[in-house]
C-alpha cells in the first residue's frame, strides 16, 4: 500500500484505523462491526453459534455477509431491519428467503421448513456436463483404489478446486 499524494515524509509511518477490504483482518472487523450493530438492534449473539443472534421478536442467522432472519411476525422483521439500516448499515433486502446461499428454502403447510439445493445440484451437473452421468449411491466401490499410473491424463476443461469450491 502507498500513501497518498502529499504525505510523503520520509521516516513517517501511517496507522491504519479502518480495516480495507481484502486485508486479512477484514472479515474479523466486519463480524465484530455486525454483531455491535446486531447487539444494538436487540439482539444477542447465541452463547453456541456466534453466526446465530437472537432476540425478543426475532433471531438473525449470518453466514460472512448474508443474513436470514426468523420471526412469528413480519412486521417484526422489517422493525428490526429499520433499525439495523437506522445504524448506518446499507442492506439490500430480498423480499423472500427462496435461494439463501444456494439453499432452496420452503415454507409447508404443516409449519415445517422445507431445504434444498436442488438449483446448486443442477448448476453443478450442468457447469461439468454430468447430465448423462449415471447415478449411483456409492460412486465407486468401498475399497481402496489403485493407483491409475497407465491411464489418460485428465480430460476435463474444469479445475479440481472449482468444482470443490461449488461443494462447499
Amino acid at each position: 500500500m502507498s500513501l497518498p499524494r502529499g504525505w510523503e515524509q520520509p521516516g513517517k509511518v501511517l496507522k491504519l484505523i479502518k480495516s480495507v477490504y481484502g486485508l486479512v483482518q477484514a472479515p474479523l472487523h466486519w463480524f465484530n462491526k455486525l454483531s455491535d450493530g446486531l447487539i444494538k438492534v436487540g439482539l444477542k449473539l447465541s452463547a453456541l453459534d456466534p453466526c446465530l443472534s437472537i432476540g425478543e421478536k426475532g433471531m438473525c442467522i449470518v453466514y460472512v455477509d448474508d443474513c436470514l432472519m426468523f420471526a412469528h411476525d413480519v412486521n417484526d422483521i422489517d422493525e428490526i431491519i429499520q433499525k439495523i439500516i437506522e445504524e448506518n448499515f446499507l442492506l439490500h433486502v430480498e423480499s423472500d428467503v427462496a435461494g439463501f446461499l444456494g439453499i432452496d428454502i420452503e415454507c409447508q403447510d404443516v409449519g415445517a421448513i422445507e431445504l434444498k439445493q436442488s438449483t446448486s445440484i443442477q448448476r453443478i451437473i450442468d457447469t461439468l456436463s454430468f447430465q448423462n452421468a449415471s447415478p449411483k449411491a456409492t460412486p465407486a466401490e468401498v475399497a481402496e483404489l489403485p493407483a491409475d499410473v497407465d491411464g489418460p491424463g485428465p480430460q476435463e476443461c474444469w479445475s479440481y478446486s472449482s468444482v470443490v469450491g461449488m461443494l462447499l
